[in-house]
């Protein structure tokens, strides 16, 4: 397994600085940019773009901490996060709303697309309204809940960073972050469940 963090000169942690990040990822892309490739040959001009492939990879894998996470515990570990469907005891009460929401929104989206008229579509948009405003009450609850998750992240990374093994033994730290993975990943479903409801209930 490649080491993005290593591939973009960064040190292997819960976070990571986005600016050095972006920085990083912009100067290593432009040594194997095709304007330095004229006069390579085609191995070589697949090596460059081969590379930037990966490049963009890291990018894209170290930027959002979930899949930052999945790294880090692979690399760490040998192994992916295992599957969890043990729901962290914040999110019971939203998981109490997703699930008689969703099945709202679904109702109405069927009710909206076996609509036969332009009357019909224009009276099942005006009974889905409150619908969307719960919507978008949800996925403002599930922004807020992100955020917080968010500390929690650097909370663990201060301590990652810090080396204080005495109080938080290593697997104790790849515990915590491999929960907090699960826990981004609650809240990633969901908003997508809900982004995808609300487009179809708009359209």
């Amino acid at each position: 397994m490649t080491d993005f963090f290593a591939l973009l000169h960064l040190p292997r942690r819960p976070r990571v600085d986005l600016e050095s990040l972006k920085a990083n990822h912009l100067e290593l892309s432009s040594q194997t940019h095709p304007d330095r490739m004229a006069g390579a040959s085609p191995l070589e001009r697949q090596q460059a773009a081969d590379a930037c492939t990966r490049l963009n990879e890291a990018y894209k894998t170290l930027k959002e901490s979930k899949s930052r996470l999945h790294h880090l515990i692979s690399l760490e570990c040998g192994r992916k996060p295992g599957d969890s469907q043990e729901l962290p005891e914040s999110l019971m009460s939203m998981f109490a709303r997703m699930g008689p929401l969703l099945r709202q929104a679904d109702a109405l989206v069927k009710a909206k697309a076996s609509s036969n008229s332009a009357l019909e579509r224009a009276l099942t948009t005006t009974k889905a309204l409150p619908c969307l405003q719960q919507i978008a009450q949800a996925r403002s609850q599930l922004q807020h809940q992100r955020e917080q998750l968010e500390a929690t992240l650097t909370q663990l990374d201060q301590v990652w960073t810090t080396g204080e093994t005495a109080v938080a033994p290593q697997g104790d730290l790849i515990a915590r972050a491999e929960a907090l993975y699960h826990h981004f990943g609650f809240l990633e479903r969901w908003s997508t469940q809900l982004q995808e409801r609300e487009f179809e209930l708009t359209l």
